[in-house]
């Protein structure tokens, strides 16, 4: 069994992701953002970073994970 930091949330929200990943790199890019930005822990940030990774979304321009935004 693999030792997971997160939440029942989190996970569902994961596997509803591989169910719908034939949308495509920008739905993955969008959804693992989302769950990046609201992980409340840096464990949980860091295994949704590590599934972006592996799904080759992190350097997708709509996987934006910085918590500030600029302002023009």
């Amino acid at each position: 069994m693999n030792k997971t930091t997160l939440n029942k949330a989190q996970r569902r929200d994961i596997a509803t992701l591989h169910r719908t990943i034939h949308f495509g790199a920008n739905h993955a890019a969008r959804v693992l953002s989302v769950l990046h930005r609201s992980a409340p822990k840096k464990s949980q940030q860091a295994e949704i970073m590590d599934l972006a990774m592996r799904l080759n979304v992190d350097s997708n321009p709509e996987f934006i994970i910085s918590d500030t935004f600029t302002t023009i």
